[in-house]
């Protein structure tokens, strides 16, 4: 069921996901438009990390939750896309910022935006606060060597990817899991980074393949 703003012009400051989340309680159904939505603990989630990353190691685990994060954003932005006529590409791309925060993923903020989907233009660079993948990883190990926030990271590059419909990178660049206050991010059009972006360009594989 579409919401009923749909096709309207649309700011990022409009959107409300309360709004918009349907509950059937007879079937036991949560969606928002085509998409069916599950609301999950997050130290459940962080277990089930954790016992991931001691099964299969670190390196494996985080491909997969890369992998996972991109598939997340990618649909989301597929989502925004088809859903609501957005007034510029930027109010399309603060959705990603702001999904995350109304899903307690963190409380992300944009500090550096250049977008012309058009003109196949992005650069973004981030803050995320209080990001529960970092909180949840302090919780089981010491602090990381590097950055940890693999599912948001991928859901950074899954969402631009979706949006711009061309591959996107995005690099973790601080982590709360690293030690860090708050962590921090950017996001590039794939080709447009260097070997910076290798382990990620590996992680994704075909889910670049738009």
């Amino acid at each position: 069921m579409q919401c009923k703003y749909c096709r309207i012009r649309m700011k990022a400051s409009d959107f409300d996901l309360v709004r918009d989340l349907k509950f059937d309680l007879e079937r036991g159904i949560t969606t928002y438009g085509s998409d069916r939505m599950v609301i999950l603990h997050a130290d459940a989630l962080g277990l089930l990390r954790y016992q991931i990353i001691e099964e299969i190691g670190f390196e494996r685990a985080r491909e997969i939750f890369l992998r996972f994060g991109f598939r997340a954003g990618f649909s989301d932005a597929l989502e925004m896309r088809v859903a609501y006529d957005w007034d510029t590409d930027r109010d399309l791309l603060e959705m990603a910022p702001r999904l995350h925060t109304y899903q307690g993923i963190c409380r992300a903020e944009t500090t550096h935006v250049e977008i012309d989907i058009d003109d196949g233009i992005l650069h973004v660079k981030g803050h995320w606060y209080n990001s529960y993948e970092g909180s949840q990883h302090r919780m089981f190990y010491e602090e990381s060597v590097e950055p940890v926030c693999w599912s948001q990271i991928g859901y950074a590059a899954g969402y631009g990817t979706g949006m711009m419909n061309t591959p996107v990178i995005s690099v973790e660049k601080q982590c709360i899991g690293a030690g860090h206050e708050y962590c921090t991010m950017e996001s590039r059009i794939a080709d447009e980074w260097g070997a910076e972006a290798d382990m990620y360009r590996e992680a994704y594989g075909d889910l670049l393949d738009v």
